[in-house]
This record gives C-alpha cells, structure tokens and sequence, in this order.
C-alpha cells in the first residue's frame, strides 16, 4: 500500500481529516526521520573518528604505528572491520531514506 493510498483511506475520511490519526501519522514520520537522522550522524562521526584516529597514530609513531596502535586499541585488523560495516550500514541506512522519500513523493497510478 503505498503513501498515498493510506493516507486518503484512512486520514482523510468522507473530505474530513481524522485529526488523531494526522497527529499520530506526523509525529511518527518526525521520530522516525529524527532516528534516522542521529543514526547517520552517529555513524558518519564514528567512522570519522577512527579514521582519525588511526592517522594521528600513522603521524606519532611513524613506521612502527600498527604495533602502538595494537597495543593500545586491540588488533587493527578488527577496528578495520568494525569500520567497513559501520560503512555498508551507513549506505542501508542512506538507501532507506532514498526509498521512503521516492515511496513519499510517489503520485499515485490511475487504475481502473
């Protein structure tokens, strides 16, 4: 069912608006864009702050960066792949949005 067709069924009934369901149906779209919007950002600034990180220890140390890194932060190999699924999250989340805002501003076929 998409957007439209929910929303004209069961918001807008006989011309008339069901001001609950309205209220009900907008403060979920806004919690659940707000918990969308914090997550990216939180992802967005953890992989952020591991990359940096890792390049202040690249700086620091120089060529022998891995072994103070892994000496203080657990292994490197591990934090690389906390990092590339914070990023294939980071595109399932962005995905969802793109999907739901198109679903949003979908216009509805004329069927017969």
């Amino acid at each position: 069912m998409s957007a439209f067709k929910f929303f004209t069924r069961y918001v807008l009934r006989d011309g008339g608006v069901s001001r609950l369901i309205l209220d009900r149906l907008l403060l979920a779209l806004l919690g659940l864009s707000v918990a969308m919007i914090s997550g990216i950002g939180y992802v967005i600034y953890w992989v952020c702050s591991e990359l940096l990180l890792e390049s202040s220890y690249r700086r620091k140390f120089g060529t022998g960066w891995r072994v103070e890194f892994e000496h203080d932060h657990g292994s490197l190999a591990h934090a690389h792949s906390k990092i590339a699924i914070c990023v294939i999250g980071l595109f399932a989340m962005l995905l969802v949005v793109i999907w739901f805002w198109r679903q949003t501003l979908r216009k509805p076929r004329n069927r017969k």
